[in-house]
């Protein structure tokens, strides 16, 4: 398995079991940077399946998210920390698709 999404899966399992803000947000931050490192066109090569990997992972890390943000526990600004890692995952993951799809 592509050391990237044992990373991931790693990470996302970390934010589901999180019981605390800081845990979830360490996931979190931890995801953010995983993708901007599969991002990077001079990261190891990575399959079209790993990608799309990525993106189930990522809408995983998104559920978790936004599950955290509607029970409503956090202060406005955690909320609104956790909704910009909404944004970013997206944007990442988005840059991970157009740079290093496969050819063909």
């Amino acid at each position: 398995m592509n050391p990237t999404i044992a990373t991931g899966e790693h990470l996302i399992e970390e934010m589901r079991l999180a019981r605390k803000i800081r845990q979830l947000t360490g996931g979190v931050g931890g995801f953010i940077q995983l993708l901007k490192a599969a991002a990077d066109p001079d990261s190891p090569a990575i399959s079209g399946a790993e990608i799309r990997r990525l993106q189930s992972l990522s809408d995983r890390a998104i559920e978790i998210i936004e599950a955290r943000i509607e029970t409503g526990q956090d202060k406005d600004t955690v909320q609104r920390e956790l909704a910009a890692a909404v944004y970013e995952i997206r944007q990442n993951l988005e840059l991970v698709d157009r740079w290093r799809r496969p050819i063909g």
